[in-house]
């Protein structure tokens, strides 16, 4: 854990180096973190769920354990878009704070100057 906060820390103040606003994108990296975190975790505990079911079903097969099993599989797939979804925001919110040419998320695209 030490190694992981120590890497985030060089890379944080690789980042803010010289000539940046000190200020004025703290929130937005933050959110940028929380959205992954998020996505993470949602991803993490919709599969644990669905390894669990699939082994309980392995282990004492029943009627009402193979349903339970493709639950779990379905509630996995209906979950998938929003998890990607929340993964890409996150992706653009961080892109867009480091590179000031890109649109801000949710607005369209600029017309490229000729």
């Amino acid at each position: 854990m030490s190694a992981a906060l120590r890497l985030w820390w060089r890379l944080r103040r690789a980042s803010y180096g010289i000539g940046h606003d000190a200020g004025g994108g703290r929130g937005v990296d933050a959110l940028a973190v929380v959205a992954y975190a998020v996505a993470s975790a949602a991803l993490l505990i919709t599969l644990g769920g669905v390894h669990a079911f699939v082994t309980r079903d392995a282990q004492s097969p029943s009627e009402a354990s193979s349903l339970y099993v493709a639950l779990a599989l379905i509630a996995a797939g209906l979950l998938v878009v929003p998890i990607l979804t929340l993964g890409a925001v996150a992706a653009r919110l961080s892109l867009g704070r480091r590179d000031p040419g890109l649109p801000p998320c949710g607005s369209p695209a600029r017309p490229q100057a000729r």
